[in-house]
């Protein structure tokens, strides 16, 4: 009996006369019908159907036309070759061999389980659903509901805005999807407000500190949110899920615009946050800044590359921004940075990096007279050695309280690494309001970081 011929190639069996799926590939090729079937011609000759690819060519007397795709799910390269992914998907690398992935996730889907972020199909969008993302079909919030009573941020409807408030009157703060109101129609006139007395400004270009006296209580989250990621929406909806939603945020190796960060917490929110100023650029990693301007006023900001410290894994940067509390009149500053990573440690590095985020922070104090609250990934944990000399004042002008106190991993993979650190004797923390926000599972990304986010709710008075 002659040997069958090793064939690599794509053809389609079975004609309107009923080939059967094992006939060999010349009787297929003598056939004067075009073959129907989907088949796949094995290192012996052998042809069997296959559940990764689809033919949609035909053959007829005048010849093979072939045009074979790959079906979603499905490995273009399992014939040996590649074969193209058919319409509505796009070969994507998923851990370590190629799949035809559908080019959007469909409903209830996992728009990560690539482990890259795959957008929602039309008519949905990711939402956190538990501690995983899921492509929730669009549904909006209607008139006098909660826009979080689900757990998630659901929009309100066209026509409605969401409106924080004392509904109850039981001092417990949240969120209504109010319309517009209604006109009083004779209103009662209300007094001009008088013009206050302008403050005179200090000589040296010293502000005083203009405080009422007022406590400021104040939420602040950090979160390392990994170099290359662009979700906004998954990650402002990750953040704005911890209610009351953060009043400054601090977002580490975050690459992509600030404005697109700002309007997608914004949205998630229905506060209004701002990026901080004089960030016009990616410069480095550090801590880029955002704050709610419904609360806050900015000052002064800005962003500085950290140089001649030989730091690892790319330029390093340190953020700062100095922000005046609207109602009582308080100024803090905030900012940040992160430091190398170096798996064995590297204290004179990481060093170097802090002093010139310092540097940037006393000028700050020099000129708004205001406390420091600072955060970021260190790569390093509270009982390393260089996090105690920072701790203790040793590096930098002044000590530092841990605002944090994270007790739970901070990093998929474990360890405390990402902090808030506090001037030390300015802030009070408020007792059980701190530490990791409780998303996040164990070895895997959250809203495609490999980092979880930390928070800390603190009381400042001047």
């Amino acid at each position: 009996m002659a040997a069958k011929p090793i064939l690599k190639t794509w053809l389609l069996v079975g004609t309107v006369m009923g080939i059967g799926a094992h006939q060999n590939v010349d009787e297929c090729i003598n056939q004067e019908d075009s073959c129907l079937a989907s088949v796949e011609i094995d290192a012996e000759g052998e042809i069997g159907k296959s559940k990764d690819h689809a033919m949609l060519s035909t053959r007829s007397s005048r010849g093979l036309m072939q045009t074979a795709c790959t079906n979603a799910d499905g490995d273009p390269y399992s014939a040996g070759y590649y074969i193209d992914c058919c319409s509505g998907s796009k070969k994507t690398l998923v851990g370590s061999r190629y799949k035809c992935v559908p080019s959007c996730t469909t409903e209830y889907g996992d728009p990560w389980r690539t482990g890259s972020f795959v957008d929602c199909c039309p008519g949905s969008k990711s939402q956190l659903v538990g501690s995983a993302y899921k492509c929730i079909p669009s549904a909006c919030t209607q008139a006098n509901a909660d826009p979080y009573s689900t757990g998630n941020h659901i929009e309100c409807c066209a026509g409605l805005t969401a409106t924080v408030k004392n509904w109850n009157g039981d001092g417990r703060y949240y969120f209504k999807c109010i319309g517009s109101p209604t006109p009083t129609p004779t209103p009662t006139p209300t007094p001009p407000t008088p013009v206050p007395t302008p403050t005179p400004t200090p000589a040296n270009d010293q502000v005083a500190a203009q405080g009422t006296g007022m406590a400021s209580t104040f939420k602040v989250m950090e979160w390392n949110v990994y170099y290359q990621n662009k979700d906004y929406t998954g990650m402002a909806n990750t953040l704005m899920a911890n209610k009351p939603v953060a009043d400054i945020i601090g977002l580490c190796e975050f690459t992509g615009s600030m404005s697109e960060m700002a309007y997608a917490f914004s949205t998630s929110s229905g506060k209004k946050y701002k990026e901080q100023p004089g960030r016009s650029g990616w410069v480095g990693y550090g801590t880029d800044m955002f704050y709610d301007s419904t609360r806050w006023t900015a000052l002064d900001g800005g962003v500085s590359k950290t140089s001649t410290c030989g730091s690892r894994g790319g330029d390093r940067a340190a953020n700062w921004l100095v922000l005046q509390e609207i109602d009582s009149g308080n100024k803090i500053i905030v900012g940040g940075t992160h430091l190398s990573y170096c798996a064995g440690g590297c204290d004179d590095v990481h060093a170097c990096e802090l002093k010139q985020m310092y540097a940037h922070f006393d000028q700050m104090k020099t000129k708004y007279n205001a406390p420091v609250i600072w955060m970021g990934d260190l790569n390093r944990q509270v009982y390393d050695s260089i996090v105690k000399k920072a701790m203790s004042g040793e590096v930098g002008s002044f000590a530092l309280d841990d605002l944090a106190q994270s007790t739970s991993q901070t990093h998929k993979e474990g360890g405390v690494i990402d902090h808030i650190m506090g001037e030390k004797g300015y802030f009070k923390i408020k007792s059980g309001q701190h530490g990791t926000t409780g998303q996040g599972v164990k070895y895997q990304n959250l809203a495609g970081s490999d980092h979880f986010p930390v928070y800390s709710v603190v009381t400042y008075m001047r």
